[in-house]
């Protein structure tokens, strides 16, 4: 692996800037992608959690049957309850060549959901988030979902924001463009990353374990609360589709999550704006999945 994240520097046919444009080298991405996903999946079936398949990779499994052609990550969901389990049961051990990577493994971890990564030598580079070597390659985001309110408090919703983003200007992942992220940077750092998380878990399990509110949100997500939040009952009992040949749990409404994330989520975009969104470099390697494997 070291050899290869040297390699980073070096000028690549297979990149371009800081992510991925050519399509083969994307494929190869996705397969170790779904190579991850797989060991997730049996790994929860093994501890009987619940989880669903989210985001850009459940729009995929709706409208494609597998990913997005011009997508180049892979995103589930899970309650909370089952997320703390997930995190406490998979600790820092190795299991089928991945790793667990959130703030209870690496105690400089910038954001609120998880990762799990793959330690294969694929040749693939994480070229955006500064995490250490052995956190470099390919992953699966895991995000919890954590009981909300039909409409979030703008109070509650800037609280969260600012914790976010002083967790993000601490590793310089944003720049404190703005009067607010300076005021932010200089907050940050006063606290560490372990107060800031505490802070954060806080505020988005606010509701959790108290009166039903009927709600889920994903408050780790990137889009705005409003596009996160989903009735309880719209997740239910998962689901099986086909995903890339294999089947995956999926929400029991998937179409309003989609509808509330997406709008006519069915529509392609315009060709212009099919292109990937994440920061991979491929540099070479001998493990890249093929598509028989």
């Amino acid at each position: 692996m070291k050899k290869i994240y040297k390699k980073l520097k070096r000028t690549n046919k297979a990149s371009k800037g800081n992510g991925i444009y050519n399509r083969d080298c994307l494929r190869k991405l996705q397969l170790i992608q779904l190579d991850i996903l797989k060991t997730i999946d049996s790994f929860c079936k093994e501890n009987n959690l619940t989880y669903y398949l989210a985001e850009g990779t459940l729009l995929g499994a709706i409208r494609h049957q597998g990913f997005i052609p011009w997508d180049d990550d892979t995103d589930i969901v899970m309650p909370r309850e089952d997320y703390d389990r997930f995190v406490k049961l998979f600790g820092k051990q190795e299991i089928n060549n991945c790793l667990l990577l959130n703030e209870t493994t690496y105690e400089k971890y910038h954001i609120i959901f998880s990762k799990v990564i793959t330690t294969k030598n694929t040749g693939f580079i994480n070229t955006i988030d500064n995490f250490p070597e052995k956190y470099q390659g390919p992953f699966v985001d895991v995000f919890p979902l954590d009981q909300g309110i039909a409409v979030e408090s703008e109070k509650r919703r800037i609280k969260i924001r600012k914790y976010r983003d002083m967790l993000l200007l601490k590793v310089k992942y944003i720049k404190a463009n703005s009067k607010r992220r300076k005021v932010y940077k200089i907050l940050s750092y006063f606290y560490s990353f372990k107060k800031l998380h505490s802070k954060l878990r806080k505020l988005v399990t606010f509701y959790n374990g108290k009166a039903e509110t009927g709600y889920w949100v994903n408050f780790a997500s990137s889009y705005p609360p409003k596009q996160e939040t989903f009735p309880k009952d719209a997740f239910g009992e998962p689901k099986m589709v086909k995903f890339e040949g294999y089947l995956f749990p999926v929400p029991r409404n998937s179409d309003l999550i989609l509808k509330t994330m997406y709008g006519n989520y069915m529509q392609l975009p315009p060709v212009g704006k099919r292109m990937a969104k994440h920061s991979f470099k491929y540099v070479g390697g001998e493990e890249v999945l093929s598509e028989e494997e």
